[in-house]
């Protein structure tokens, strides 16, 4: 009996899963995405103008994150207490998303913009466009327009970026060429 037991106990610590943790993968050609602070050192180059950080952020989560439904953890409902079945399940962690999932929709890539707008220095906005979510960034005193989403954003003839206010007085601003 008591082999047996102890087989039984070899089996069971066998057949759970294994959780790796610690492991940190990186390449030269690109930047390391394991925090926040990370990212930062491996976009933003000494000397850029607050706008060019800003195009930086943009092009970084373009290239990364592609549009499809936000991730979501339904598994988590029997992990953490809830007031609401539906309630916080969305993925909101910018760095869990980039190393794991990859995708979003506009209001979840709004926030992971203005993370990383905020981070490295620059402060962050979610802005809603007819049933659209867009991020802003705010320097030189005005808010600027980035659509991580939709992938895009306009420069005014100076090759300036418009704030979303800008563009709502002013629709030409979106044929500015």
């Amino acid at each position: 009996f008591f082999i047996l037991v102890v087989l039984m106990r070899i089996v069971s610590v066998q057949a759970q899963e294994a959780v790796a943790s610690g492991v940190k993968v990186v390449s030269e050609k690109n930047p390391d995405c394991s925090s926040v602070d990370n990212i930062v050192k491996g976009i933003i180059k000494s000397g850029m103008s607050d706008q060019q950080k800003a195009e930086a952020v943009f092009y970084y989560l373009v290239y990364r994150l592609y549009h499809y439904a936000y991730p979501q953890e339904p598994l988590s409902y029997s992990l953490i207490p809830r007031k609401a079945s539906n309630e916080m399940v969305c993925v909101m962690d910018t760095v869990k998303n980039l190393n794991i999932y990859g995708h979003a929709i506009c209001g979840s890539m709004s926030w992971y913009a203005n993370e990383l707008f905020n981070a490295v220095g620059l402060f962050g906005r979610i802005n809603g466009v007819s049933g659209h979510t867009v991020s802003e960034a705010k320097y030189d005193g005005t808010w600027h327009y980035f659509d991580i989403d939709m992938m895009g954003f306009v420069r005014r003839k100076d090759g300036t970026v418009p704030g979303v206010d800008d563009i709502m007085k002013d629709k030409n601003l979106l044929f500015d060429k």
